[in-house]
């Protein structure tokens, strides 16, 4: 279900970078839809990863920097602002104290990633 009821685009790219196809669409935008949330825990830091005996920063910032490239193409069927959308979700369990740090700064990380294919204004 696509957060702010966007119109169904296309396959090949407009302008926004959305979708033209419907029927492509509608079968990925749910599959897509789930890989952002689950790309919201798994780009995660580690609570204390100085605990943690098999973290490698260089690999986790490797992974996160595939994170961001992956988010990008899965914008193309999302949205940008529907990506913008789940972020704003998880960092309203932030306001109301019910999110960690590193659940905190994945969000800043996301909207970081997210912030030069998002519709000025």
């Amino acid at each position: 279900e696509n957060v702010r009821g966007h119109p169904m685009q296309s396959l090949s790219s407009d302008d926004d970078g959305s979708m033209e196809n419907d029927e492509e669409r509608k079968l990925l935008l749910p599959i897509f839809h789930e890989l952002v949330k689950t790309m919201l825990q798994s780009l995660q830091f580690p609570l204390q990863p100085e605990t943690e005996p098999d973290f490698e920063y260089p690999l986790f910032v490797g992974y996160r920097e595939l994170g961001s490239a992956t988010m990008t193409d899965v914008s193309v069927v999302v949205t940008t602002q529907t990506i913008i959308d789940l972020v704003g979700l998880q960092l309203g369990r932030a306001e109301a104290g019910n999110a960690s740090w590193n659940e905190v700064e994945v969000c800043i990380f996301m909207l970081t990633a997210m912030a030069p294919r998002a519709t000025a204004g």
